[in-house]
């Protein structure tokens, strides 16, 4: 086995461990995190000092025919921004699991949160060197379950969370598998690196606006921005260092590099779309950060306002701009890790605003209710829309309807796939 697919492969099976048997001792499973974190930094960094690897899942030729069909599927590679991105990964995880080492006293969760580090460790390896892009589309959709699970508690408030974060990452899942379909269907291929759908038809142009669904919703980009800011109030500094700093914010920077200088060629009306869309981000983005109250959700807001930054670098289509959305990226997550880290999530404006004046005072509150419009969040839109038609079907037809609907939706997809 290459040393690619170990650091593919013994990272998920090793979150397998700690969830079902988990150390004792919270110090030692720290320890060994930091040490196992800094050893898949070196066996990435062996992995990209030569020419670019390759690895594919064979099975013995006496296995079902089924299992050679997936074969073909499971291919993965440091070919293009795959190696970049693998490196700067696992650099910001090591960075999280020192970090984390460094803290004094025994979190609760403990375990579980380090089962679901290492899990997402491998799932994110996996995402940056995965070759098909239908596998990348899937890894993306199995990612969402860490999210999910971090997200969630025992509380009311982090069970509403949980949801609204399943709800937006689920919901742009499956625009993205529509809009995978569509991509591959007209470039007459699946590899990531030659793709190069043109944007031109109108087909083109909506697979990429269904694949954009994922970036948008990773990076916390405008509208699929809402959930973001809850994660950093409700959920554990450790997991908003984990899934919106590091994970989905890298993953999400990846499937956009990917999506609009390989799988895609983006029209010269997108390129100002994407640009717009992450300039209105980071205007909005902050006047809600200087609205907030509290230190967590302004840093969450200036998170959004980077993300928004990154695309309009990625869209810009120049090495530079990359470069510029790499760094903003990369530094801004480690300059916030500490922060979400050491749990300061304490209330920051509650001094400062006996020294506004009357007037800056009144901006101040108007600027706080503009996150909390229904018109800026678009979970809220969508159940008041899901809701005004569910309500009447469900006092007609009991549920049945709706659940006939979503099964001939999902038959129609797989039949897709299958094509």
């Amino acid at each position: 086995m290459s040393v690619l697919a170990m650091i593919v492969v013994l990272p998920v099976l090793f979150s397998l461990v700690l969830l079902f048997r988990p150390f004792k001792r919270r110090k030692t499973t720290r320890r060994i995190t930091a040490a196992g974190s800094l050893l898949a930094l070196g066996g990435i960094g062996y992995v990209l000092r030569g020419d670019v690897d390759t690895w594919q899942l064979l099975f013995p030729p006496q296995a079902p025919a089924l299992l050679h069909r997936i074969s073909h599927f499971l291919v993965f590679g440091t070919e293009g921004a795959s190696g970049l991105m693998l490196l700067l990964f696992a650099v910001m995880m090591c960075f999280l699991a020192f970090n984390a080492l460094l803290q004094k006293g025994n979190s609760p969760g403990e375990n579980r949160f380090f089962a679901w580090y290492w899990f997402s460790a491998g799932l994110g390896f996996a995402i940056f060197t995965a070759a098909h892009f239908y596998l990348l589309v899937f890894l993306w959709g199995i990612s969402v379950i860490p999210l999910y699970m971090l997200a969630s508690g025992f509380s009311d408030e982090r069970a509403e969370l949980g949801k609204k974060t399943l709800v937006i990452h689920g919901g742009a899942h499956v625009l993205m598998v529509t809009g995978a379909v569509i991509a591959v269907s007209l470039s007459l291929s699946a590899d990531i690196a030659i793709m190069q759908t043109a944007t031109t038809t109108t087909a083109g142009t909506v697979g990429f606006l269904l694949l954009l669904a994922g970036g948008l919703a990773a990076m916390g980009i405008f509208p699929l921005h809402s959930w973001v800011t809850p994660f950093a109030t409700y959920a554990s500094g450790r997991s908003f260092a984990l899934m919106p700093l590091v994970f989905q914010r890298l993953a999400g920077t990846y499937l956009l590099i990917r999506l609009c200088h390989d799988v895609f060629i983006l029209s010269g009306t997108l390129q100002i779309i994407l640009i717009a869309l992450g300039l209105l981000s980071v205007i909005l983005a902050l006047a809600m950060a200087v609205g907030r109250p509290d230190a967590g959700s302004k840093l969450a807001n200036l998170h959004i306002a980077i993300g928004g930054m990154a695309l309009a670098g990625i869209a810009t289509d120049t090495q530079a701009g990359i470069l510029a959305a790499l760094i903003l990226v990369t530094f801004g997550g480690a300059v916030m890790m500490p922060v979400f880290l050491r749990n300061l999530q304490t209330s920051s404006s509650a001094v400062v605003v006996k020294w506004i004046p009357r007037t800056d005072k009144r901006l101040f509150k108007a600027l706080k209710r503009l996150e909390d419009k229904t018109y800026t969040d678009i979970y809220k839109i969508g159940a008041k829309a899901v809701f005004a038609m569910h309500r009447p079907l469900s006092r007609l037809h009991d549920g049945v309807l709706q659940t006939y609907l979503v099964w001939v939706v999902v038959a129609m997809i797989v039949l897709f796939l299958l094509k």
